[in-house]
């Protein structure tokens, strides 16, 4: 059935008992409309939809490294240092913030435990 419905492009198909129904929408609209029942098992032919996904991000991926190999070879490394020293300064910031959180959320809990 899984051959068949690969095949024939299907979304899906479901299995109830020893009847095969198959559904040519595509497999998000299959998704999209999923009815649960325990009688029935349903298989979505997600092939067609991970290959296209797989091919959006390849196409990304070789338009980025081509503009890394135009950009000149000194700038490169110049970009990502900068994005790195970035990155690394928002991490700091985040960091103190979880520590003014904890900090502020112990004062809490003490202030709650002499309440009590």
């Amino acid at each position: 059935c899984k051959e068949r419905c690969r095949a024939a492009a299907c979304g899906a198909f479901v299995v109830a008992g020893d009847t095969v129904r198959f559904y040519p929408q595509k497999v998000a609209d299959c998704r999209a409309n999923l009815v649960d029942d325990p009688m029935c098992t349903t298989y979505l032919n997600s092939s067609p939809e991970a290959a296209q996904l797989c091919s959006g991000l390849r196409r990304l991926a070789l338009s980025r490294c081509q503009l890394l190999r135009s950009s000149s070879a000194a700038a490169a490394p110049r970009a990502l240092e900068e994005e790195l020293r970035r990155k690394t300064q928002q991490s700091l910031e985040l960091h103190r913030s979880v520590q003014a959180l904890e900090e502020k959320l112990q004062g809490q809990m003490e202030a709650s435990d002499q309440r009590v």
